[in-house]
């Protein structure tokens, strides 16, 4: 079983007006072209600042074109929304593209969804909003999938707890089983402060799994980052801060090992994409020395209750997508076997087309257990997370 952990699924035009009832359709996004033929997120027929970017697998250079052109008003020159394949699209053509490219199943984010999550101008009604639409989305694609087309639900934790958990009670009896949200402080509060614990059972007790993706997360956790990267506006990895684009999640995996949180919930799975991977070996290291020095300076343990060092939990219960070409090593998944994840990151530029055959021939052999791991059996553990309690 081949088992693509990292896609992303487009939305129309219109996804968040399709589905989001009469009543709150005010709030509904959507993506309209400028006067110069711009793709934009909108709201209210206004540009919320960000564009909505039509990628090409391994064609970044594609993106620069449309920002240089922008920069010099001269009209757009991508492809139009209206002309994209259909797999961009359509969750059933993308699994037939997956049959011809060798893979089972595939995990679809959703793409603008991405952009508009946070720092937008976007309130926290607006954007439960647009949240809840795509989620009714995903339940029909979980549906009509067949088992082998998995979206990722959107959430966010801020606010009243019980929307986020009535969402996913929602996407749980659709079918839905993953669910990603950012990894930060949650109206202030720690992701392991006593009040989250509800969310933590819910995650467990619906089989579901937090999935945690690249996003502007750097923005919320330094202050004042928008500081460093003024002269930097357009791009989405930052020259100056991109490579700390990691560090919210990793903070939020610290916090919930070290806080306990995962030895009270030892059924909770979390996966992370686009991250990353050749950090992952010194993070473990440090947390544990981190939490070695503490126990030593104050004379007791940072948190009684652990059984295991810190690290143990993360190599337990968290996955690790190796979404980009350069984040596989093959001493990486040597090491940690069960910890590692196959993502062909198909349509993004720094995708690939044919995601298996491109990724196997970058990656080379790798022992048939260590093979199965990877590129089907991991995912597995944290997709089918209900069907293996």
């Amino acid at each position: 079983m081949i088992i693509d952990a990292d896609g992303h699924l487009f939305e129309g035009r219109d996804l968040w007006e399709r589905y989001t009832p009469a009543a709150e359709r005010d709030l509904a996004l959507s993506v309209r072209d400028d006067s110069r033929g711009y793709p934009w997120i909108t709201l209210k027929g206004e540009s919320i600042g960000r564009i909505a970017w039509v990628t090409v697998p391994g064609h970044f250079d594609y993106m620069g074109e449309v920002v240089s052109a922008w920069r010099q008003g001269l009209p757009y020159p991508g492809a139009s929304y209206d002309d994209l394949p259909l797999d961009y699209f359509d969750p059933k053509a993308r699994l037939s593209s997956a049959e011809g490219w060798g893979v089972d199943e595939v995990v679809l984010y959703p793409q603008a969804g991405l952009l508009w999550d946070r720092f937008t101008g976007v309130d926290l009604q607006t954007a439960r909003v647009n949240m809840a639409a795509w989620n009714r989305r995903a339940v029909e694609i979980a549906q009509d999938g067949g088992g082998r087309i998995h979206p990722v639900g959107h959430l966010t934790l801020d606010g009243d707890l019980a929307w986020a958990l009535d969402q996913l009670r929602q996407l749980a009896a659709g079918g839905v089983r993953l669910a990603m949200f950012a990894p930060l402080l949650v109206d202030g509060k720690r992701l392991s402060h006593p009040d989250h614990d509800r969310v933590w059972s819910a995650f467990c007790d619906l089989g579901m799994t937090a999935m945690w993706h690249t996003q502007s997360e750097l923005r919320a956790l330094l202050d004042g980052a928008e500081g460093w990267t003024d002269n930097d506006q357009w791009s989405s990895v930052k020259v100056v801060t991109g490579m700390f684009q990691r560090v919210a999640p990793q903070v939020a995996l610290c916090d919930l090992a070290a806080n306990g949180i995962l030895e009270r919930f030892p059924k909770l799975k979390i996966t992370l994409a686009e991250l990353g991977s050749e950090w992952v070996p010194s993070l473990l290291r440090r947390i544990d020395t981190q939490y070695e020095i503490h126990s030593s300076l104050m004379g007791e343990p940072f948190h009684p209750g652990l059984t295991m060092r810190p690290s143990e939990y993360i190599v337990r219960q968290v996955k690790v997508i190796c979404s980009v070409l350069g984040d596989f090593d093959a001493r990486l998944i040597e090491q940690y076997p069960d910890m590692f994840v196959f993502g062909g990151d198909y349509p993004h530029p720094e995708g690939l087309n044919d995601t298996l055959r491109n990724y196997q021939a970058y990656a080379g052999p790798l022992a048939p257990e260590l093979h199965d791991r990877f590129y089907g059996a991991n995912a597995n553990s944290f997709i089918h997370a209900s069907e293996l309690v």
